[in-house]
């Protein structure tokens, strides 16, 4: 769908017109059968939609001015839990070996992993650090994110920024894995089982304050 709009404001404005993937881990589209997925029909339908909104708030804009721009990379350590014993990766491995569900493939590449760094000796680390882009334009900041934020950490990172506008871009500079808030993790669920088993040393249970912490610094770097 966000090719629709995109082609559609173009047509309407003669300008070019891009799309970029906010905090995307907990949302989905909001189409009329109900659901978060659809034939073709519903992406025409979806992307009209969210053209004529687009549309609307553009006309709603009476002030231009040019805007400066500044782009620095900067990094975002996150601490990290040691890894399950070997024995318990040995032993959920076998118990979903021969599963063919999503989440259960998921977890046997995991618990294999885990296996395997055991054999190969690999050591403990004690965080994971990350590079992270930002793009200031005016008062508007990019910040590049390798995950599926959920959307919470997104308001909060804007909440500590006063005098600017923060868009988190998801998916952006590299994929890693969805990352939910600490008080979505006692809920399960798909992107929760993801989130802790993407890296073979779990992120710490309060990452998503981590991250948001290291975030702000770097936002402090992009600044006049």
């Amino acid at each position: 769908w966000p090719g629709v709009m995109v082609r559609r404001i173009e047509a309407l404005t003669g300008a070019t017109a891009a799309f970029f993937n906010g905090a995307i881990g907990d949302v989905g589209p909001r189409i009329t059968n109900g659901r978060t997925m659809g034939d073709i029909h519903y992406v025409e339908e979806l992307g009209g939609v969210a053209a004529q909104d687009a549309t609307r708030i553009l006309k709603s804009v009476t002030q231009y001015t040019d805007g400066d721009i500044k782009c620095v990379t900067g990094a975002v350590s996150i601490p990290l839990k040691k890894r399950i014993p070997l024995e318990e990766a040995q032993e959920k491995l076998k118990a979903c070996i021969k599963s063919k569900y999503a989440d259960e493939v998921a977890l046997k590449r995991y618990y294999g992993e885990v296996v395997q760094s055991y054999e190969a000796g690999a050591e403990e680390q004690e965080s994971h650090l990350e590079e992270q882009v930002l793009l200031r334009v005016g008062n508007l900041v990019f910040v590049a994110f390798a995950y599926e934020l959920f959307s919470e950490i997104s308001l909060r990172i804007q909440k500590e920024c006063k005098n600017l506008v923060v868009l988190p871009l998801s998916i952006a500079n590299g994929y890693t894995s969805y990352f939910p808030t600490q008080s979505q993790l006692c809920r399960g669920g798909y992107e929760v089982g993801m989130f802790r088993t993407t890296k073979l040393q779990e992120y710490v249970d309060d990452a998503d304050y981590r991250l948001i912490c290291e975030t702000l610094k770097n936002i402090e770097k992009v600044k006049d």
